[in-house]
C-alpha cells in the first residue's frame, strides 16, 4: 500500500494524472476530527476521493473532488453523525474506549514488570509511556 501525505488544495486530477501508473497501488491519507479518525481513498476509476470513518460500528462514508471538500464532507459526516444520534437519542459510536486488552508471553510479562518497577512506574503507566512514545515516532516517520 502507498501512504501518501496529500496537501490541501490538489485536485483529483493531479492526484491521478501523478499516480497513472500505480493503477493496482492504493493511494490513501488520514484525517482527524472530533476524536474520530477517517481513512480517504483515491478511486481513480471514479476519480474521486473515498472517505470512511473508522474504529466504529455504524458507517460513516463520504466523498469529494479535492483534499479541502473531503476535509469538509468527513466534519460534515461527522457532525451530521452526531446530530442524528442524539435525534435518535442514542449514543454515537466512540472510537477509542480508552481501554487496550494485552497479551504477552510470561517470559515479556516478567521483563514489562521489572522495566515498569526500576522506572518506578506501575505496568500500566510504564506500558502507556512507552506505547506513546513508539506511537508518535512511528506516525511522525
Amino acid at each position: 500500500m502507498l501512504i501518501a501525505q496529500i496537501n490541501k488544495g490538489i485536485s483529483i486530477k493531479f492526484i491521478i494524472h501523478k499516480f497513472h501508473l500505480l493503477k493496482e497501488e492504493k493511494l490513501t491519507a488520514m484525517m482527524t476530527y472530533k476524536g474520530y479518525s477517517a481513512s480517504i481513498e483515491v478511486d481513480l476509476e471514479a476519480e474521486i476521493l473515498f472517505g470512511r470513518v473508522l474504529d466504529i460500528n455504524d458507517v460513516v462514508t463520504f466523498k469529494a473532488q479535492t483534499i479541502e471538500e473531503a476535509r469538509q464532507e468527513f466534519q460534515n459526516s461527522i457532525d451530521d453523525y452526531l446530530e442524528f444520534c442524539k435525534e435518535l437519542g442514542q449514543e454515537p459510536d466512540k472510537p477509542f474506549s480508552g481501554k487496550l486488552p494485552f497479551r504477552t508471553t510470561p517470559e515479556h510479562h516478567r521483563k514489562i514488570f521489572i522495566a515498569a518497577k526500576k522506572a518506578g512506574k506501575s505496568i500500566n503507566n510504564w506500558m502507556d509511556e512507552v506505547l506513546i512514545r513508539a506511537a508518535e515516532q512511528a506516525i511522525n516517520t
